[in-house]
Order: C-alpha cells, then sequence, then structure tokens
C-alpha cells in the first residue's frame, strides 16, 4: 500500500505529459512499460522470496504481455487454420497471458486465505 501514492503520481504524471504533447502514443508506450516492469519487478521479489503463492505465475504472465507488446510492434505473422499478422499473433499471446494472470491471482488469492 506504500506504492499506491507513488503509482499515483506517476500516472497523473504521464496523463499531464501526454496532455501537454498533444497526446503522441510514445508517451502511452513509456507508461506502459514503466508499469509493467515494475509490476515485473515486485512479482518476481515475491516469486523469489515465496511471500505469495502464485507471484511466479504473475511474473510469468507479465513476461508475456511484454513478448506480445513486442510481437505486435514487429512484423511477424502465423498461419494456423487462418492467417495472423502481428496484431493477431498479439491477440493470441494476450489471450494466453490473461489466462495466467488470471490463474496465478487466483493462486495468490488462495493463500491469503489460509
Amino acid at each position: 500500500m506504500r506504492l499506491v501514492p507513488w503509482g499515483l503520481g506517476v500516472s497523473a504524471a504521464f496523463f499531464g505529459l501526454t496532455a501537454l504533447l498533444g497526446g503522441p502514443f510514445i508517451v502511452f508506450i513509456v507508461y506502459a512499460a514503466a508499469v509493467l516492469l515494475s509490476a515485473l519487478a515486485i512479482y518476481t521479489f515475491l516469486a523469489a522470496s515465496h511471500r505469495l503463492q502464485g507471484a511466479a505465475v504473475v511474473a510469468l504472465a507479465i513476461l508475456l504481455n511484454l513478448a506480445a507488446a513486442a510481437v505486435q510492434a514487429s512484423n511477424v505473422s502465423l498461419h494456423l487454420l487462418i492467417p495472423f499478422d502481428h496484431n493477431g499473433v498479439f491477440h493470441l499471446v494476450q489471450i494466453l497471458s490473461t489466462a495466467l494472470l488470471g490463474w496465478g491471482l487466483h493462486l495468490g488469492m488462495g493463500s491469503a486465505r489460509t
């Protein structure tokens, strides 16, 4: 809970920067990367210190989310039953990432009850 004011402050700063600069997408990319890397560091610490069950799964989900962003920025394509461009592959990776995130949070909530 100690980090909530800092998170709100950083969010407000990025919002102000976006408004000041006219809303360039790069500001959102920098903000999203900062948030994801911070969350990755926190959940990696929680996993390494065994403080929260499921933290390693959440950290893996965050890594997959970052990988999905890299895929979307590339020209990767994939042909399963139908062709997927970089945006389609991004969404496939995001589906897996979201499922892992939900599972990790479920594990963490279960450990909080015991």
